[in-house]
């Protein structure tokens, strides 16, 4: 359904952000979910249209204390233990199913759904509504307590980067006053300013240890999107950051995918090409002349986005 798509953010910059025009809110460093209340009981949509409801249940509450026909928009994150969101514990629960397994991590690694956004309200579509006016709705809506909360508004930009920095948080998505929220959009009425270097990419190659073309994998070849190129552009190989375990585990998902040669970026010898779907995080020191990953560590895979929607340059 094209109203169950999120709102996407452009790149911006501080300049760009700055006067009354504009308001602030942490940028979570999750996994993007539309939560969707309906009679059949409730959906966690990621960005590519799975539902992971089953993994986090410490958010059925939340589902029950909504009514029918209400969906939300916000960010599952999991905290560390300085009480900021860390991509790495997340991505230790993104991919588990087995419900026994689901409730070790959710005493070890417990959920918060952080919302930021209204899309429908008892049935009501109020996409085309005043950004505040949905913020001041959604608050009215979600209820206090559980493993939820309303993500903060802050008007003052030099104010809630003070709080990133000192915080290390990933950044800010800055959000124009007035503006309706538009489903599938990748909107310049929202703008995302990093702070901490991480990004998304997608693995084009493998290569395993020591240059093996077995595995378990020690290196990944990663590319991104260019949809006005309409092809792939390299971003350079990861390796430190990964385990032996998580080596294993990708090994599985990349070798089994092979791609036909000229479908990815010409890769680094001793490469083994892969079929361009699965999508990995990594920070990075920062961005090479080339458009390379400087320094990257791996910090794990994301299931929750289509690969031609990682199209930012480093």
């Amino acid at each position: 359904m094209p109203e169950l798509s999120p709102m996407l953010a452009t790149a911006g910059t501080e300049a760009v952000v700055a006067g009354p025009d504009w308001t602030h809110e942490f940028k979570w460093d999750g996994i993007r979910v539309l939560f969707v209340v309906d009679d059949d009981g409730h959906r966690l949509l990621t960005r590519n249209g799975n539902d992971v409801a089953v993994a986090w249940p410490e958010l059925d509450p939340l589902a029950a204390a909504l009514p029918s026909g209400t969906v939300l928009d916000g960010e599952v994150v999991v905290l560390d233990d300085d009480l900021r969101p860390d991509f790495a514990r997340i991505a230790r629960r993104m991919h588990v199913r087995n419900t026994m397994r689901i409730a070790t991590l959710r005493q070890t690694h417990p959920g918060q759904f952080m919302a930021f956004d209204l899309l429908r309200r008892r049935g009501e579509m109020v996409v085309d509504r005043a950004l505040e006016d949905r913020r001041a709705a959604l608050a009215d809506l979600v209820p206090s307590g559980g493993a939820w909360a309303v993500s903060p508004v802050v008007a003052d930009m030099a104010t809630i980067l003070a709080v990133v920095d000192d915080r290390a948080m990933e950044g800010i998505v800055s959000k124009r006053r007035g503006s309706p929220y538009r489903p599938g959009v990748r909107s310049r009425d929202w703008r995302k300013l990093r702070r901490v270097r991480e990004a998304d990419a997608v693995v084009v190659g493998w290569r395993g240890i020591d240059g093996a073309r077995t595995g378990p994998v020690g290196s990944l070849a990663l590319a991104r999107w260019d949809p006005e190129a309409v092809d792939w552009i390299a971003l350079g190989s990861v390796g430190s950051g990964l385990t032996a375990q998580e080596g294993e585990r990708l090994h599985a998902l990349v070798s089994s995918r092979p791609v036909p040669v000229g479908d990815v970026p010409t890769l680094p010898d001793g490469f083994v090409p892969t079929d361009p779907r699965v999508v990995v995080r990594v920070a990075y020191l920062e961005a090479t002349p080339q458009g390379h990953f400087r320094h990257p560590v791996y910090r794990g895979e994301r299931v929750d986005i289509d690969p031609r929607d990682v199209t930012d340059e480093p």
